[in-house]
């Protein structure tokens, strides 16, 4: 296994750098879509590389800004190390693993579609979107519990709603236009409620919808399930409260660029998580929610 997946890896490696090319490229105009994160204190890629194919081998990966960024940076550092340490071990082929930050979930499809991110983390809906927008672009892993996903409608200390029809006529907030436990599926089950808020206010991830109904900013939020649980092991909910939970979907995956040693390639370092070929009917789910 070791040695095929050397093998792999070395023609990997020389079709990173026949694409190099594309990306510098494509690099001015993604610049504007980067985060503000140096590379040094996040994923060791916080800008995109020109080097020449000679010089050491490259892998790119993204994800979604679904979270603050110190948790970002912690979750980029770790794929980081873990993906360049596998790679290192089993095949004896040094790998730098760069994450490549971005401010938007839409930017983060874009990267993968330009082709500046060979692999990203996404949720169910730019998932979808990465695959519609890119035909090479596949759906490789996702744990366990993203098969069994849920959002969480949270109020403030002090307000008393039991159920999701409590929301009408309340303020809500949700994280990102294009994020399916912060918008999508939250918006979804208030649809099929027939449930209708006063206003809807976009923070732009789970955690800042946390804080703006802490602060007063909205009566009502609602947000991915396993960020709240973080957010109450870490005593930062505020006093805020879970007063109705989703029923399970389909959520998070890795995602791609189909060519096909990286496929290959990255279901054998992913072989922590779980390789799904229902994917396919999950996207045909998240579509079925879009209309």
């Amino acid at each position: 296994m070791k040695y095929h997946l050397g093998i792999l890896l070395t023609l990997f490696s020389t079709a990173v750098g026949s694409r190099r090319a594309i990306r510098a490229v494509g690099a001015e105009e993604a610049t504007s879509s980067l985060s503000s994160i140096g590379p040094d204190e996040c994923g060791g890629g916080g800008s995109i590389s020109k080097e020449t194919p000679s010089q050491q081998h490259q892998l790119y990966f993204t994800a979604i800004p679904d979270q603050a960024e110190t948790t970002l940076c912690a979750r980029a550092n770790a794929v980081r190390d873990y993906l360049e340490n596998y790679i290192s071990q089993t095949c004896n082929i040094d790998v730098n693993v760069a994450y490549q930050p971005v401010s938007t979930y839409d930017d983060a499809v874009d990267a993968l579609v330009t082709k500046i991110a060979d692999f990203g983390w996404y949720d169910g809906l730019t998932g979808v979107q990465a695959g519609l927008q890119m035909q090479s672009a596949v759906y490789l892993a996702q744990r366990i519990e993203d098969t069994k996903f849920t959002s969480v409608f949270i109020q403030a200390s002090n307000t008393n709603m039991m159920d999701i029809t409590d929301v009408e006529g309340k303020s809500f907030a949700l994280g990102s236009q294009t994020s399916t436990s912060g918008s999508l599926m939250p918006m979804y089950y208030l649809t099929q409620s027939n449930v209708t808020p006063s206003s809807v206010t976009y923070t732009g991830s789970h955690d800042a919808t946390v804080d703006a109904v802490i602060n007063g900013e909205a009566q009502v939020g609602a947000l991915n399930s396993m960020v709240w649980k973080n957010r109450v092991a870490a005593n930062t909910t505020g006093g805020s409260s879970v007063f109705y939970t989703t029923e399970e979907y389909v959520d998070y995956l890795v995602s791609a660029i189909v060519l096909f040693v990286i496929a290959v390639v990255l279901l054998y370092v992913f072989d922590q998580l779980t390789w799904r070929k229902e994917f396919a009917a999950a996207s045909k789910y998240h579509m079925r929610v879009l209309k």
